[in-house]
């Protein structure tokens, strides 16, 4: 008997310790490696529906927002965000349209044209005239939000986790690599033949774009201008041959161009050092790039449309140190959407990055599907 007992205490030990972390909310669980909680309205539904593997870790707390007077609660994970609606159950936990979002961050379209058309081993959607295809069909139909506890999923439990196709199959860079995806209501399928079963197809970390675009106001406060930023002098030693071109394609004069061997295009101009913009002040020690960025594709001779987002530019210092993207660049005035540039045509904004104090940039990379663009910027290192 005193074994039995000693072996319960010894088994209950072991799955306390491989348990999430606790804290004083009995019904959440609790994760390092965000150091969120799963609130006690989504637990169940996120333990239900897949967990870890099809939602990710929680990376929000939860907040509450009013919709035709009803209070909504919401919490963000790092594919999804799960919304508790004032509605009767099973339709009271959703998740949010995480894929028409980010579909519109990126093109500007709420549906992006898809030319397949009906093709053999495909599922056809009339709702929004995009089909879907291959392991991308396997993955879709073999996922869902479970409604009525029985084994399987019913084509209305798919559609209540990825929702409709917005799109047909695009190529985007994604961790410096060409990856084919597919954008849905609720998310975005992500094709790796690299990977082994059954990582192939995986859902995109649209809950983290999402999360980023409620953290960042794009409308300044009322009555709190933005402050005056420092003047950055540019060593300006472009070479006739670089100004005739800027001169030819009406790119500005005032920047640092680079023709890749790709036929990608690109400008730097107005960089400014803001130690303080919009409600946002930079960290001790530390100091926001901001510059204007203008991109061309001039592909040939296949002439192929290329995807320009911001999340695709790095900037690197004069200590060679690599800075992505600062998510608070959609605070700035005329900040860089993401877009499908065709031959010919170009796209820009503004872009924003966190350096150090006593350095200054020294290039701007961007990730193209035929390579690396490399813009070198020449800027003086330190300014007051």
């Amino acid at each position: 008997m005193k074994n039995f007992v000693g072996c319960i205490a010894t088994l209950m030990i072991i799955l306390a310790l491989a348990a999430p972390v606790r804290t004083a909310h009995a019904a959440d669980a609790c994760y390092r490696e965000t150091g969120y909680c799963i609130d006690a309205s989504i637990i169940g539904y996120w333990q239900t529906n897949g967990g870890l593997s099809v939602f990710g870790y929680p990376i929000s707390g939860v907040t509450e927002r009013t919709v035709d007077g009803n209070v909504i609660r919401t919490q963000h994970f790092e594919r999804h965000r799960i919304e508790v609606h004032p509605v009767t159950a099973p339709y009271d936990i959703q998740l949010g349209r995480v894929g028409a979002e980010e579909l519109q961050a990126r093109y500007g379209v709420e549906n992006q044209s898809d030319s397949r058309g009906m093709q053999s081993g495909c599922r056809w959607f009339s709702e929004t005239q995009h089909a879907v295809c291959g392991e991308l069909l396997d993955f879709w139909q073999g996922h869902g939000v479970s409604l009525d506890y029985r084994s399987g999923w019913s084509f209305e439990e798919n559609l209540a986790l990825l929702g409709y196709p917005l799109s047909g199959e695009v190529t985007e860079i994604i961790d410096g690599n060409a990856v084919t995806v597919q954008y849905f209501e609720r998310g975005r399928l992500e094709l790796h033949p690299e990977n082994n079963l059954p990582y192939r197809v995986l859902s995109g970390l649209l809950g983290r774009s999402a999360l980023q675009h409620t953290q960042t106001p794009v409308a300044e406060p009322v009555g709190e201008p933005e402050a005056e930023p420092v003047a950055v002098p540019v060593v300006n030693l472009l070479p006739d041959s670089v100004l005739a071109t800027f001169i030819e394609y009406r790119m500005p004069t005032d920047g640092y161009w680079q023709a890749s061997e790709h036929g990608i295009y690109s400008a730097v101009t107005n960089i400014r050092y803001l130690r303080t913009f919009s409600s946002f002040n930079a960290p001790r020690g530390q100091r926001f790039v901001s510059m204007s960025v203008q991109y061309r594709n001039d592909r040939q001779p296949n002439l192929a449309t290329e995807y320009c987002g911001p999340e695709l530019y790095t900037l690197i210092d004069l200590k060679d140190g690599e800075h992505p993207l600062d998510f608070r660049y959609v605070a700035l005035r005329g900040y860089m959407h993401g877009a499908m540039v065709d031959p010919g045509q170009r796209t820009g904004g503004q872009l924003l990055f966190l350096i150090d104090s006593d350095t200054a940039p020294k290039q701007l990379r961007v990730q193209t599907n035929a390579g690396i663009v490399t813009i070198e910027l020449r800027v003086w290192p330190i300014v007051p």
